[in-house]
């Protein structure tokens, strides 16, 4: 169910452990190339790291769950494209 200001909760959940430092500095580092990124494109990073969202309509909840090693496949991949750029 959503709060009086008519958000819905939101829950992350990750199969293994996720190095918080290393998502965070990719996010930051992240917007400019998922701006320049296709439709199509985008598509495919976001099959890679979410292997299934869902809704819980009794408590207005929406749960995202990661794909076990998307952040880490995700991850090694941006860096070292950034690394030949």
């Amino acid at each position: 169910m959503a709060d009086e200001d008519g958000k819905i909760g939101l829950t992350l959940c990750c199969c293994s452990p996720v190095d918080e430092e290393a998502v965070r500095t990719a996010l930051r580092e992240f917007t400019p190339v998922w701006e320049a990124l296709t439709t199509q494109e985008q598509g495919k990073v976001l099959r890679l790291l979410i292997r299934r969202i869902e809704y819980h309509g009794g408590t207005g909840k929406l749960e995202v769950i990661f794909e076990p090693t998307g952040f880490d496949g995700f991850l090694q991949q941006f860096t070292e494209e950034a690394a030949v750029a």
